[in-house]
């Protein structure tokens, strides 16, 4: 026997080990219900805690719902609020929206039927996706503002004029990230992308010219059967004069030079004039729209 003092235990830990799951979701169950255990020891004088360093990741996945959530919505406005300010429409703009919204839940039911499972890298590739997925409708429904005619004649040469380069960049697209199949660490980035390309070619080049063509809006004040310098803003009188006065002067000069004198077509910066019929003074005064 001797008289020193036992010393106070002031801590101490137990070693205890956990089968980790494929599910990131049962990862983090286990980890509340194991602090759930801990806080309830009620040990005197101190307190009991849980750490491991598999916790560290895992504790990041009581924040992913939140933040995607977010992260989709700043995403959504930031693209309404840019596809507005260079297509200059409140309804195509948002139509390309919609678009944009609707590639991304298909691409997310995808990956969910594929067992992929939201983590961090997942919401990022997510987020860079909504990005990507934005081109594919953007050009649509800029170059539907571009061209005059009635709204299905519209969608048609829409996709005569800008589809056909937005399947190149899709298959471009496409074969660059073909390669990421081949590695297996890489496989979340290639049913991401590849995803991005199918979804994205569907409701830029299927779906919104469809809707264009039902309820799609009117083209710009300057627009052109075949496309033009494009402004929202009505243009200048005098300017539009002078385009008329020039388009005018350039029909009745191969209407003469091919013996067909008869009718001339006045174009128009917002189209084609109906046929006039010449007079001997001359052509009639020019119409102008506005």
């Amino acid at each position: 026997m001797t008289d020193d003092k036992v010393p106070e235990v002031k801590w101490t830990y137990f070693p205890m080990q956990q089968v980790v799951s494929q599910d990131v979701w049962e990862n983090e169950r286990i980890m509340e219900e194991v602090r759930r255990i801990a806080d309830n020891a009620n040990l005197e004088g101190g307190k009991c805690f849980s750490y491991s360093v598999f916790h560290i990741f895992t504790e990041v996945i009581r924040y992913v719902e939140s933040e995607i959530i977010r992260n989709f919505v700043l995403a959504g406005i930031a693209i309404f609020i840019v596809t507005l300010l260079l297509i200059v429409d409140l309804v195509t703009s948002f139509f390309v929206l919609v678009c944009v919204c609707l590639t991304t839940i298909d691409i997310m039911g995808c990956l969910h039927l594929w067992d992929f499972y939201l983590d961090v890298n997942l919401v990022v590739l997510l987020i860079i996706s909504i990005g990507l997925a934005v081109d594919f409708s953007a050009h649509i429904g800029y170059t539907f503002m571009t061209v005059t005619g009635t709204r299905k004649e519209r969608a048609t040469s829409t996709l005569c004029q800008i589809g056909p380069a937005i399947m190149h960049g899709a298959v471009t697209t496409f074969l660059v990230f073909f390669v990421l199949i081949f590695g297996q660490s890489l496989s979340a980035f290639f049913a991401v992308f590849i995803l991005v390309v199918i979804f994205g070619l569907f409701h830029g080049l299927c779906f919104l010219p469809v809707v264009l063509s039902i309820i799609g809006p009117s083209p710009y004040y300057n627009a052109g059967p075949d496309g033009t310098s494009t402004s929202r803003f009505t243009p200048s009188l005098e300017n539009t004069v002078n385009a008329e006065a020039e388009l005018q002067n350039k029909n009745s000069s191969n209407a003469l030079s091919n013996g067909t004198d008869s009718s001339v077509k006045y174009g128009t910066i917002n189209g084609y004039l109906p046929e006039k019929e010449e007079t001997g003074e001359g052509h009639d005064a020019i119409d102008t729209h506005f």
